[in-house]
């Protein structure tokens, strides 16, 4: 009987990067300014955030400006490169801005969409004194499929200060304002059907000379596998101080449907939070001739997220 245990080992990396957004000023008669700290959030979909939802309180500060004499202002954000879904980035994770239960970030550009806006009231008279926003948040829903990587938006703010006048609908825009970047890392699960990291390819008495395993991967990136055997591809008799020809099993290896070459790197593209399943299939050589007994050797399979 032949014992064929697989070992799996898992490396995981994390890559960030830091972008510093230039704000654009508001015109010099407008009636507000901002200002807010960056968001630097990670969202890992095969980690927390698969099954969890990412807060991120919003740091606005506001102050009053010399263009109106009102006390108060009202405004959203805008996010001018997503048309029908709010992402960051092109291909970034779904995101949404909200004060309490109203969402406060939109696609287009003013009038500032009914029930869609954030208020502050200003308790400094004069102009120049920078008060804080209370309220926001920066929601990402858990269970995106996102790939690894970086992403980033910066986003405008459009407003107006109610002038008490109905009719005026007026409003100025602010760029730049609010910097998200979100970082994907490159992660990976690895398992054997049913959820172990190890298992036994047994040939019993070798009438079925092939034997075979299902290896799963679920990673926000891509990947290499790596297999190496203790005996460099021999199954060797348990006892034989000597593995002469008649004390040892050669046998070949196919991952994916692919030959292994025992100790080189396969590529292979992220298979995302839903996962694939790569077979795994040993294969020996005739064994006529062989000495009783027990033989095995020992397959340990290195599954590495790519660095990019």
């Amino acid at each position: 009987m032949q014992k064929l245990p697989m070992i799996q080992t898992l490396f995981a990396f994390s890559l960030g990067a830091l972008t510093i957004a230039a704000v654009e000023p508001a015109t010099a008669n407008s009636c507000a300014q901002f200002t807010a700290s960056d968001i630097n959030v990670t969202y890992d979909p095969l980690g927390t955030q698969g099954v969890s939802q990412v807060v991120q309180p919003i740091n606005l500060r506001t102050t009053r400006g010399g263009g109106s004499g009102s006390s108060g202002v009202i405004a959203q954000f805008v996010d001018w490169d997503s048309n029908t879904t709010l992402r960051i980035g092109s291909r970034g994770p779904i995101y949404t801005i909200e004060d309490g239960d109203t969402v406060v970030v939109n696609r287009y550009s003013a009038p500032l969409l009914p029930n869609q806006y954030f208020a502050h009231t200003f308790n400094a008279r004069g102009a120049g004194v920078y008060e804080s926003i209370h309220g926001l948040q920066f929601f990402i829903d858990p269970g995106q499929d996102i790939p690894a990587g970086v992403y980033d938006e910066t986003l405008d703010v459009q407003y107006r200060c109610p002038s008490g006048n109905p009719f005026d609908h007026s409003y100025d825009r602010q760029s730049g304002v609010l910097h998200v970047s979100v970082n994907v890392p490159s992660k990976l699960i690895a398992n054997l059907s049913g959820g172990s990291t190890s298992g036994t390819l047994d040939f019993g008495d070798f009438r079925d000379r092939v034997r075979g395993a299902m290896v799963n991967v679920y990673s926000t990136g891509p990947f290499t596998v790596k297999i190496d055997a203790g005996n460099y591809g021999h199954m060797i008799l348990d006892g034989a101080s000597h593995p002469d020809r008649d004390a040892r099993i050669d046998y070949g290896i196919l991952f994916d449907g692919f030959p292994v070459k025992l100790g080189n790197r396969m590529h292979f593209q992220r298979t995302g939070i839903g996962g694939s399943g790569f077979p795994l299939v040993a294969f020996t050589n005739d064994i006529f001739g062989k000495r009783a007994g027990t033989y095995r050797d020992t397959l340990t399979v290195t599954i590495t997220p790519t660095a990019f």
